[in-house]
């Protein structure tokens, strides 16, 4: 029994890791940026293909990929800011609730246009490659290093970053504009490059992520919007704009959908996580953590 549930809580630690890596970037995007990214899951499956291509095509270690696809899809983040139009709708002077329903719209579209380019080069087909091997052996526990290699890399990464924000003047910036923007400006804050960072981390994590899930599951060009829905739903559940709200949501969903799998069934682990997050919102409608 100890064995058992050793493996349910690594297994939800594990998908924890995955929707952390996607909800943060949401998060992030939402509370500094105010941009509702309907688009972040398939994003995170642009990653898992750039992977796919690097190994199949041009014969990348799969470990490479982890450092060549986050910054890859961190600069396309940058892309998209500067020359995908979000630059001139978040420095627009507009109400925020006019620009969350802008950005809302045009990443709604860009999910769809993601979803279908990537069908069209690569066919809708489901795609894998081989990851690496080998297993972690303690007793009868039996852990895939690729597992492992997700929990390891995806927590410090995001403790990373929460450290970032927390404590560098960079981080100090994107607080700021976090509580208000337009008294950022009046501070001498460069709002402009504070979102251009952010739209580069959200699009790092949520490529590392795809990375990451690529080594450990076959995957498809609309496997987006469920990646999407349940960053969200990891967002709200932990407040947004909070990475410490993110990493504790994403532990929440990650092992209640491990253990009402096993001790349930599987049929009813989306049922349960949204059971749980209506309760949460009935206990604390803005989240659990209301700060960065």
């Amino acid at each position: 029994m100890l064995t058992t549930a050793l493996d349910l809580a690594i297994g939800g630690i594990f998908l924890s890791s995955l929707y952390v890596l996607v909800a943060v970037g949401i998060s992030l995007l939402y509370g500094v940026s105010q941009t509702i990214n309907l688009a972040h899951g398939d994003f995170m499956i642009v990653g898992a293909y750039l992977a796919f291509m690097l190994i199949t095509a041009l014969g990348v270690v799969p470990t490479w990929t982890l450092i060549v696809v986050p910054i890859l899809m961190g600069l396309l983040g940058l892309a998209l800011y500067r020359a995908g139009g979000f630059s001139r709708i978040l420095t627009r002077p507009i109400s925020r609730g006019d620009r969350e329903f802008t950005t809302m719209i045009m990443t709604f579209a860009l999910a769809w246009v993601t979803s279908n380019l990537l069908a069209w080069i690569f066919t809708a087909n489901v795609q894998a490659y081989p990851a690496p091997a080998g297993q972690l052996i303690i007793g009868d526990l039996v852990v895939p290093i690729r597992k492992l290699m997700t929990i390891v890399i995806a927590w410090p990464l995001i403790g990373v970053l929460g450290f970032m924000v927390k404590t560098t003047r960079i981080g100090l910036s994107i607080r700021c504009v976090f509580d208000d923007s337009e008294a950022s400006k009046l501070m001498g804050i460069d709002v402009n490059r504070v979102h251009s960072i952010i739209f580069f981390l959200a699009l790092l994590t949520a490529g590392l992520g795809g990375a990451l899930f690529s080594m450990n599951f076959a995957f498809s060009p609309y496997l987006g919007t469920e990646f999407t829905i349940l960053g969200i739903v990891v967002t709200i559940i932990g407040g947004i704009g909070s990475i410490k709200g993110a990493l504790v949501g994403g532990l929440i969903v990650g092992l209640s959908e491990s253990f009402v799998m096993f001790f349930i069934s599987p049929l009813l682990k989306i049922a349960f996580i949204y059971t749980l997050f209506i309760a949460i919102l009935l206990v604390r409608p803005v989240g659990l953590f209301r700060s960065m």
